[in-house]
């Protein structure tokens, strides 16, 4: 399978130019310098912003680095938000170093998924995230859309984020296992797990709400819905919307109800009447985006598949991992077409057909695994390892053929990031992947004292 048609109309775009591409590490650089070498750029540049991360460093394929180190607050949203900031506010030294491998200003500027900024030191990026777009990822607004567009969903209401409010609804969605509680977007947009909570009980709701606290915040208040965590990407075109294929979204469950984001995979396969669904929904709500907001390129509608179907939970207006990881197990320049696709250019596109050559590409190769970084965590885990899963009992191996999983760790900044892939050939499709992925992690934390506590993956819906 080749993205032939779609390299050949944007080679124009990097043929005989120098490429600048800016993303969170340098290794998740790599593959797109990569793509925009195989397109006819003649040097590259990687501005990164959080240090080397895991993976081969862009610098074997000759390009040019400029590691900017930043500093956050420690969330889970911190690195992701100081490496925007570090892009608006960028250093003086840097600069000159993008002035020196720049001097005409006639590079071509390439973000990642999340930039939200329009320039880089005076010049513009390929593609950014516009704060129309932005105002989107926020969940306690998102229903309208869910309800201008017919989709159906749980019911929900949104109340000021403070344990009288919350406690007032609790027992109205309760439905036996507890409601989850999502913040607005007034600090920022947020992901990966870091603005949802699950509260059991009553007794919960203010332990829920502690980081949440301060005047006009609001959360959402829907039912905890039991099912499979997962996510459904469209593509939006000028004249087209087109969807892919659903991903499981390894969302664990801690003791205390924290929802312990690690990862996703494409492994997991819906009843097929459920996955139509869900790319048919996908394909509305595109519509609708680009009605409201002119938006162009990837987004994704998560939530659950219940036992009587997936229900949306949020709208994520941007690449959520999942498309990421689809793409960099198929090796063909996908993301890079969809961040032109982003950009406004008007190509020859091909809409439908692309959808086809993805949707086959994303069926034939799955991938995934699972992934967590920790701040400040004082363990000394292995720089790589391969275990074997089987049931709850994990051990580590030193042999290829038998790993189901193949782990790499990195420390840097304060952090520790731990990502593990799944061995294609010994992982089954359809079936999810989340309750090895808490095995692993129970065993790895047993082991190396990662502080996370025991973890329960998400059931199958009956």
């Amino acid at each position: 399978m080749e993205l032939t048609h779609w390299l050949e109309i944007l080679n124009p775009l990097f043929r005989h130019k120098r490429v600048i591409v800016v993303s969170q590490t340098a290794a998740s650089a790599t593959e797109k310098v990569r793509q925009v070498l195989e397109c006819g750029a003649t040097q590259t540049l990687v501005v990164s912003t959080s240090g080397a991360g895991l993976g081969e460093s862009p610098t074997t394929l000759g390009a040019l680095l400029i590691e900017l180190n930043t500093s956050d607050d420690g969330s889970r949203m911190g690195p992701m938000r100081a490496a925007q900031q570090s892009i608006f506010n960028l250093p003086r030294w840097a600069a000159d170093e993008i002035d020196a491998f720049d001097p005409d200003r006639s590079t071509v500027v390439v973000g990642d998924f999340l930039n939200e900024n329009a320039t880089l030191a005076g010049r513009k990026f390929l593609f950014h995230r516009r704060p129309e777009w932005l105002a989107l990822d926020d969940k306690t607004t998102v229903d309208a859309l869910w309800d201008w567009a017919g989709i159906t969903r749980a019911p929900s209401v949104v109340v000021e984020a403070t344990k009288a409010a919350v406690e007032r609804v609790f027992g109205q969605f309760d439905e036996g296992n507890g409601v989850v509680v999502a913040i607005d977007s007034i600090d920022g947009w947020t992901g990966g797990g870091a603005g949802t909570r699950w509260v059991q009980t009553v007794h919960d709701i203010e332990r829920a709400l502690i980081d949440w606290a301060g005047p006009n915040r609001h959360v959402r208040v829907m039912p905890f819905l039991e099912g499979i965590p997962c996510s459904i990407h469209g593509i939006v075109f000028t004249d087209d919307v087109i969807a892919l294929r659903p991903m499981e979204m390894v969302v664990l469950r801690q003791a205390d109800g924290g929802l312990f984001y690690a990862g996703c995979a494409s492994y997991f396969d819906p009843p097929k009447q459920h996955r139509e669904s869900m790319r048919a929904m996908a394909k509305v709500v595109g519509a609708r985006l680009r009605e409201e907001v002119g938006f162009r390129g990837a987004f994704t509608v998560d939530g659950v598949m219940t036992a009587d179907g997936f229900l949306p939970t949020e709208l994520n207006p941007r690449n959520g991992a999942g498309l990421v990881t689809m793409a960099r197990a198929f090796d063909e320049p996908a993301l890079l077409v969809i961040d032109c696709v982003a950009s406004g250019l008007e190509l020859d596109w091909r809409p439908s057909e692309l959808e086809q050559q993805l949707l086959t590409a994303f069926d034939t190769q799955r991938a995934g695994g699972t992934w967590r970084s920790f701040h400040n965590v004082n363990a000394e885990v292995p720089s790589t390892g391969m275990v074997t899963i089987h049931e709850s009992l994990v051990e580590l191996t030193n042999d290829p053929g038998a790993a189901d999983l193949t782990f790499t760790s990195s420390a840097s900044n304060n952090t520790l990031l731990i990502r593990a892939t799944w061995s294609p050939s010994r992982t089954a499709s359809g079936q999810a992947t989340a309750p090895r992925a808490a095995a692993f992690w129970n065993w790895l934390d047993s082991t190396y004292n990662l502080g996370i506590g025991p973890l329960t993956p998400a059931r199958e819906p009956a």
